[in-house]
């Protein structure tokens, strides 16, 4: 569709609060919010889409909700509505969310918006009478998951028919000389350095498209047994459905080498699991933290990586320069056992 091209999803800047709060007006007639939005750009609590260059929506967070994240307002302007964007704005505040959950509420009557967070995954949990009359507000809550800080336990175990064990002589045949399987490309990260960290955006595609990186050709035996390599593999019914491999990088890190997924069995938290088994490898050896490198068009792979704890440490433009992938830049992402947001 035309109005999807363009598309992008940013942390609102001081420069857009006066956009913001037009957009606001636009929608409730009012200006009343000004003050709040201000406050809530100025904290970094402020999300934005903009459809070619113009505000199209706005989402605006609390932290001082009991010790929780609080969504306080999630507002499409009219000519973009019924196209996704709510949906994609609400997936992204829930990814950015610190507290181990999120809540939100509406009025009984607005039952559109009701029907978004249900879709998203929150639960009525309560309401509350005398807001506006003769129209309760009825409170929604989202349950939110950090990896970072969990061992490989049944927490994390989505499937818990899935099994991931190391890799042993008699498993080598189920990875030697398997193909890579394509993943789906929606867009792109937008990495920027500002005061010492690295910030990202996404830039979604109009047409979306699967991708299949050459295959490779490895001696896994070097990973059995070793204390500087290991592989992880996730077994569903006899059959191996996913790996994880990991090698002690010269950094002192864990390197994740690669992490897949068979295309049937995503989406069901294998990746999850096998990303649990590879820290409880790397604590035990002693090691600082986990580190990776992925694509900027592989913008789900970089979605889950910042949702299991990851946090963007550099960028590399040149990195595949001399090859067909030139046009794509290469992300580094860091995981530091016991750091906080930011510490990178």
């Amino acid at each position: 569709m035309e109005e999807q091209r363009g598309v992008r999803i940013q942390q609102a800047t001081l420069s857009q609060r006066e956009q913001i709060i037009s957009l606001d007006e636009s929608v409730i007639g009012s200006r009343c919010r000004a003050e709040q939005i201000r406050q809530g750009v100025a904290d970094g609590l402020v999300y934005i889409i903009t459809v070619k260059e113009e505000i199209a929506a706005f989402g605006l967070l609390s932290s001082h909700f009991y010790g929780r994240h609080f969504l306080e307002l999630l507002i499409v302007k009219q000519e973009h509505r019924r196209k996704g964007l709510g949906k994609m704005l609400l997936r992204v505040i829930q990814e950015q969310c610190e507290t181990e959950s999120l809540f939100t509420s509406t009025n009984a009557s607005n039952l559109p918006m009701q029907k978004l967070l249900e879709k998203c995954g929150f639960e009525r949990c309560g309401w509350i009478d005398q807001l506006d009359e003769d129209d309760p507000e009825i409170v929604y809550c989202h349950q939110l998951k950090d990896l970072t800080n969990v061992q490989h336990d049944a927490e994390l175990t989505i499937d818990s028919s899935v099994q991931i064990r190391p890799l042993t002589w008699g498993q080598l045949g189920a990875v030697n000389n398997k193909p890579n399987q394509p993943f789906l490309v929606i867009g792109r990260v937008k990495a920027a350095f500002a005061d010492g960290q690295w910030m990202w955006t996404e830039e979604m595609f109009p047409t979306p498209y699967e991708k299949r990186y050459p295959d490779e050709q490895l001696d896994y035996s070097h990973y059995i047994n070793s204390p500087d390599r290991c592989v992880f593999l996730a077994y569903l019914d006899r059959q191996c459905v996913g790996q994880i491999r990991l090698k002690r990088n010269w950094n002192r890190y864990g390197l994740i080498e690669d992490i897949s997924v068979a295309k049937d069995y995503r989406n069901r938290g294998i990746g999850k699991q096998l990303l649990a088994s590879a820290i409880e490898w790397a604590k035990a050896g002693g090691m600082p933290g986990l580190m990776l490198e992925t694509q900027d068009i592989n913008l789900v792979a970089c979605r889950f990586y910042e949702k299991c704890g990851f946090q963007l440490g550099g960028v590399d433009v040149m990195l595949y320069g001399n090859l067909a992938e030139k046009n794509e830049q290469a992300l580094f992402w860091y995981m530091q056992f016991g750091a906080t947001k930011g510490d990178i």
